[in-house]
């Protein structure tokens, strides 16, 4: 809890058993108390990778795959990204290329 203050987390607090078992009937009994955040959240990375990409097509987004990037330069108010295939402006760049393949 000293950490998510820290990091400036609103809304913070410490449930104890009895608040716990109103807000989830089917906790342990062996539950003492539990840290509450109501504004964090857990995601599935795929999922939340896959639906950021399909709302970024659904609005006008061009999604390549399997693309390398030559060069990329930023310019007065655009990015130039040359692949071996094609050149691109664009506003805002997403490398989603992930980890170096081994």
């Amino acid at each position: 809890m000293e950490r998510g203050k820290k990091n400036g987390v609103p809304g913070l607090k410490i449930l104890e058993k009895e608040e716990l078992k109103k807000e989830e009937p089917l906790i342990s009994e062996e539950v003492v108390c539990a840290l509450y955040a109501p504004t964090a959240a857990i995601v599935n990375p795929w999922e939340y990778g896959i639906a950021m990409a399909e709302t970024a097509a659904k609005n006008g987004a061009e999604i390549l795959l399997d693309s390398q990037v030559t060069s990329i330069e930023r310019k007065e108010n655009f990015w130039q990204i040359k692949t071996k295939n094609k050149e691109i402006n664009a506003k805002y760049v997403i490398n989603a290329a992930g980890g170096k393949r081994r």
